[in-house]
């Protein structure tokens, strides 16, 4: 059954959902709602975290748990907050951030990153770092990030933003990928990496009014064919 308040979730705006194993054929959801919390349901029991150490925590906009256990929860102009070994915190951030919609949370070989309103950051250890336009990100707004890895063993980074097309890191490099290489859509909603009828790597790219494109790992773009 779906359970809606006041069967135990706190509120009916749910903007992410992640499952986490707490031993042999048990698991935890997580749900992170807009206004009341994040809530965990567990063995058919409830619990709500919407505070941690006197900081707010009620607008959930994205969850990730990394490789080691850590359950990460990005906020909504609320900072970032993290749950380690069963203790919570609020984890520092850049001030760019401190006010920042966290819309992605995605461990990438051992590394945080965060597609934010206020763009693209990379926490590593304890160490941040943040793209904004003003370092070659096509847009300042991001909403997704994929990364690939070619045959010969060469990752690249994609970020989807809102408002500026595509952009592609390899290494330090940024490529923007727009209207103006043949990608019809400036805002990027979400990506998606599967192979298509050749069984070669290809993104399919989500867009707020432009429909669904495809994109082969060089960054060409094209139409999904048919199903």
């Amino acid at each position: 059954s779906i359970r809606q308040t006041p069967g135990g979730l706190p509120e009916n705006h749910v903007f992410a959902l992640l499952e986490s194993s707490t031993g042999p054929g048990r698991s935890t959801y997580w749900f992170g709602t807009y206004g009341g919390g994040l809530a965990a349901l567990s063995e058919g029991r409830w619990k709500v975290i919407s505070e941690v150490a006197g900081h707010p925590m009620t607008s959930v906009r994205c969850l990730a748990q990394t490789a080691l256990g850590d359950l990460w929860v990005g906020t909504v102009r609320q900072g970032l907050f993290r749950r380690q070994g069963g203790r919570w915190e609020r984890v520092p951030v850049p001030a760019r951030l401190a006010r920042a919609e966290w819309r992605q949370l995605v461990e990438i070989r051992g590394r945080l990153w965060a597609a934010t309103s206020e763009g693209l950051a990379c926490l590593q250890g304890t160490a941040w770092k943040v793209w904004t336009a003003a370092d070659g990100l096509p847009h300042g707004d991001v909403n997704r990030i994929l990364e690939t890895r070619s045959p010969d063993g060469r990752y690249t980074l994609w970020v989807g933003t809102g408002g500026g097309g595509l952009g592609r890191l390899d290494g330090d490099r940024w490529t923007r990928i727009g209207p103006a290489q043949g990608l019809e859509a400036l805002w990027i909603m979400d990506l998606f990496l599967r192979q298509d009828a050749q069984g070669h790597p290809q993104i399919w790219v989500c867009t707020a009014g432009g429909g669904i494109w495809t994109l082969d790992l060089a960054g060409n773009p094209g139409r999904p064919e048919a199903p």
